[in-house]
């Protein structure tokens, strides 16, 4: 059988005994979205649709005939799921949907010996916690074993981080201001004095925020005053410093900065201290932090007095370091988004809560797993819903929860993604215990390619089985194919 939506319009169609139910006509059920397909202990369908936030159900009664009414004892939500227990006359659904407020209800729908569905009757609301959203739909199992009826759901969380790390910097391109040096003047506008100057600037095609400078370390007398002044342009924060220590760490607390400025025109900046060791260490710096926009930083000029500068005016050679054109005399530094370890933006967290007795009772949430390496430290995500599966069929009865765990932090405004892999994670219902994150993965790395969706579904003859479906990026980033396996508990 099959259900679709087109145009908020729901149509169904189905068909047994070999025919496939392409080779059927649809039946018009009802106008609303998000449709799901359950069957009365007879077979015959029934479509739980939206309207708003409102749970509508239609009834089949024979071929293109349905009753169709709003759900008594359903309360305004969304994104409800299913998952059946008993047969015959004992047949029912323990739901779970999510509330117009944000929180989790789960509730119990049974038939009637007719084969009709009453109000659903509530069973458990669960809140999320203050800072964090429902990031999933609600994934349900149910089996019965000699001494038990259970019942599961489990769900993903985010939680943002409320201080997200700002856009990583790419190498900018470091070359010499004039690139005719020494037979002819090009750039003018870029060199104040002379012949030539030093300049750094992200690509024009594909721009990206940087941060990167030049410095120099000098030999003084420990005492000695020290000025360090240069002209500096650019649609850049341009500043100048001195570390008094000879430190050559941009980042050191022991540097003393110039104002930073952004300058359409050459402007001298100048910066005084004193020496405190046999080095000082001076910088030439700029940074841009915008997206999308080409920038450039052009340094020229520069002096020191208290002790000499090698190539001060960048009239000398330019050599290659690490593939940066570079004024002889100075080194680059620079802040490269590829190489800085990024941090998680946000903690995503599995959490599960089950009952023992079908559903009367249940146990407060349970977090099974969050996004974090084996060390502890956080790292990529949990983007996609979580599905458990119980299992009678292990030592002590279990729940296994598959879910996508995409690892590693791609550098903001990069083109690199996150290595989705198919995970499981698993709970024991006896003692609660359950596996340390991230879960163990299904599948090497050198078998499935990064993986963006994934579902399962449990075998209908067999419920220790599950079947899994995900789809896999293609070489092309873009394009996907579609693979499926099935996972057996034992």
């Amino acid at each position: 059988m099959t259900i679709g939506t087109t145009r908020r319009t729901n149509f169904y169609r189905s068909a047994d005994q070999g025919t496939h139910p392409a080779d059927t006509p649809s039946e018009f059920v009802a106008d609303g979205t998000n449709p799901t397909v359950i069957l009365n202990q007879f077979n015959y369908a029934q479509v739980v649709f939206e309207i708003g936030y409102e749970f509508h159900h239609a009834a089949q009664f024979m071929r293109d005939s349905w009753q169709i009414g709003r759900i008594d004892g359903a309360n305004l939500g969304h994104d409800a799921t299913f998952t059946k227990f008993g047969s015959h006359l004992d047949l029912g659904y323990i739901i779970a949907y999510r509330r117009a407020g944000g929180d989790i209800h789960l509730a119990e729908w049974k038939t009637t010996p007719y084969g009709f569905f009453p109000a659903w009757q509530p069973l458990q609301t669960i809140s999320i916690p203050a800072g964090e959203e429902l990031h999933s739909s609600i994934g349900l199992d149910y089996l019965e074993d000699s001494e038990n009826r259970w019942a599961v759901a489990s769900w993903v969380t985010f939680r943002p981080n409320p201080n997200p790390s700002t856009p990583l910097f790419s190498a900018p391109i470091f070359e010499q201001a004039n690139p005719l040096y020494p037979s002819e003047i090009g750039n003018p506008n870029h060199i104040h004095s002379g012949l030539n100057a030093t300049r750094w600037k992200n690509d024009p095609l594909r721009p990206k925020p940087y941060s990167a400078g030049l410095h120099q370390v000098v030999s003084v007398s420990s005492g000695t005053p020290i000025q360090f002044s240069a002209w500096g342009i650019g649609n850049s924060n341009i500043r100048i410093g001195i570390d008094p220590t000879g430190g050559t760490d941009s980042n050191s607390t022991t540097i003393t900065w110039s104002a930073s400025n952004t300058s359409a025109s050459f402007t001298e900046f100048s910066i005084s201290t004193i020496a405190n060791s046999s080095q000082v260490t001076v910088f030439l710096e700029g940074s841009f932090s915008e997206s999308d926009s080409a920038s450039i930083t052009v340094w020229d000029s520069a002096k020191l007095q208290g002790s000499s500068l090698a190539n001060a005016g960048f009239e000398g050679t330019f050599s290659s370091q690490n593939s940066l054109q570079i004024p002889d005399g100075w080194t680059a530094y620079l802040e490269d988004g590829s190489f800085a370890p990024a941090t998680a933006d946000a903690i995503y967290t599995v959490l599960t809560a089950w009952s023992s007795d079908g559903g009367v009772s249940w146990t407060a949430p349970i977090e099974v797993v969050q996004n974090r390496e084996t060390s502890g430290s956080l790292s990529g995500a949990i983007p996609s819903n979580v599905f458990p599966l119980i299992s009678a069929e292990t030592e002590t009865p279990t729940v296994s929860f598959i879910y996508l765990y995409a690892a590693g932090n791609p550098p903001a405004n990069s083109e690199f993604i996150r290595f989705g892999r198919p995970h499981l994670a698993q709970c024991d219902l006896i003692s609660a215990e359950c596996s340390p994150s991230p879960g163990s993965s299904l599948l090497e790395r050198d078998i499935v390619r990064p993986v963006t969706q994934l579902v399962t579904a449990k075998d209908v003859f067999d419920p220790s089985r599950d079947s899994i479906v995900w789809t896999s990026r293609q070489s092309d980033t873009i394009s996907h194919d579609i693979f499926a396996t099935h996972l057996v508990l034992r």
